[in-house]
């Protein structure tokens, strides 16, 4: 284990905020977050059908809690993360609260750990977060936006 200080992860917050701008600016775009709290995007990309649900989870005056989860033709071999997410507006930032609703997420890692953390894991979830949204924004044919009933989710 090292235990050298000078060697510990230290965060790059400038790029950390650029993500979570990014995220931010992609989620306004994507979602009428002001009108509902349960939407679902279908995308087709390279011939498969998956769906992205988003769930808003509480609203406050400058906060809101959204929940990204992933339905797809992925098989057994894979399961989809559950992420979610906290829309900062007054500061318009929006980053990953939480994965799989197991844990708060630390800003940086010691490493080695027992629980097998990278270092830059919130980070690494914040790009996963803008990848994913990326993808629903251009990558595929959104088919529709809907308003769905959380007994059908």
């Amino acid at each position: 284990m090292n235990t050298n200080p000078a060697a510990r992860y230290i965060i790059d917050l400038p790029r950390h905020h650029d993500v979570c701008e990014a995220n931010y600016d992609k989620l306004t775009h994507l979602l009428p977050l002001e009108a509902g709290e349960h939407f679902a995007l279908n995308i087709i990309l390279s011939q498969h059908t998956f769906q992205v649900r988003f769930t808003v989870r509480e609203r406050c005056p400058y906060t809101t809690l959204v929940d990204i989860s992933f339905d797809s033709c992925w098989g057994g071999w894979i399961t989809p993360p559950k992420l979610q997410v906290r829309i900062y507006h007054d500061v318009r930032m929006a980053e990953v609260a939480n994965i799989d609703g197991k844990r708060q997420l630390s800003p940086r890692y010691g490493y080695p750990n027992p629980q097998m953390h990278q270092p830059d894991e919130k980070f690494q979830l914040n790009r996963f977060l803008s990848d994913c949204l990326d993808l629903c924004r251009k990558g595929g044919e959104m088919l529709e936006i809907s308003d769905f009933n959380t007994a059908e989710a």
